[in-house]
C-alpha cells in the first residue's frame, strides 16, 4: 500500500516515520525498512533506485516528497519509476511518503496511494487524521472525479514525540554553498 503524510513543517511527519520504522523493525511483516535520509535502524535509499533494484518485502519510507517527485516535474519521472509505483505490491513493499503538501507530489504517485494521513501537533504530541479518498461523479460535469473526506474523531491517532527524537535528526540538510561578498552589502552602501 502507498500512503501519504502531509503536514505542516514541525508537525511530527520525521517523528512518526522514526515510530514506523521502529514499529516495523519489532514486527515480521517486513525483511527491511529503507528511509532516504539517516534514520536509526534503516537502510540507506535514493528515490531514483525504486524500480531498478528489487527492494521486495520492504517498507520504504521516503521523507520530503515533494523534492523527489515534484508534481511539476513530471518530465523526470522515469519508467522505472511508474513501474515499481504501479507494481509494489507484487514485490511485497509498502510506500510512505511524507510532504508537506500532499498535491505538490507526481500524480502518478497520487493516483496509486491508498490512504492519506492528514499530522498536525499539539505541545509535545503529533496526531494524525486519516482521509478517505473516493471516486465520485460530478453532478453538474458528469466527470470522474476523486472525492476526499475526513474520518472521524475516534480514527485519530496520538503520539508522544519526544520518545522518537534519538532515531533521527529532523535538521539534517544538504550542504550549500558559502554566501558570497555581494551577499554582505545592504542596498544603499
Amino acid at each position: 500500500m502507498i500512503t501519504c503524510v502531509f503536514g505542516l513543517p514541525g508537525s511530527g511527519k520525521s517523528t512518526l516515520m522514526a515510530k514506523m520504522c521502529k514499529s516495523a523493525l519489532k514486527g515480521k511483516r517486513y525483511d527491511k525498512v529503507y528511509c532516504n535520509f539517516y534514520l536509526k535502524g534503516a537502510y540507506p535509499i535514493e528515490f531514483k533506485d525504486l524500480g531498478v533494484y528489487n527492494f521486495e518485502n520492504s517498507l520504504i519510507l521516503i521523507d520530503e516528497a515533494m523534492n523527489e517527485a515534484d508534481s511539476r516535474g513530471f518530465k523526470n519521472f522515469t519508467a522505472e519509476l511508474k513501474y515499481f509505483f504501479s507494481n509494489h505490491r507484487h514485490y511485497g513493499c509498502d510506500v510512505v511518503y511524507f510532504t508537506q503538501a500532499y498535491d505538490d507530489v507526481d500524480k502518478k504517485i497520487r493516483n496509486n496511494t491508498a490512504e492519506l494521513l492528514y499530522i498536525r501537533k499539539f505541545m509535545w504530541w503529533s496526531f494524525t487524521t486519516p482521509i478517505v479518498r473516493k471516486i465520485v461523479i460530478n453532478d453538474f460535469t458528469n466527470e470522474i472525479q476523486c472525492g476526499y473526506r475526513m474520518k472521524g474523531l475516534l480514527s485519530t491517532r496520538w503520539y508522544f514525540r519526544p520518545f522518537y527524537y534519538k532515531y533521527f535528526d529532523s535538521f539534517e540538510r544538504k550542504p550549500l554553498a558559502p554566501l558570497q561578498p555581494r551577499h554582505n552589502k545592504k542596498y544603499g552602501e
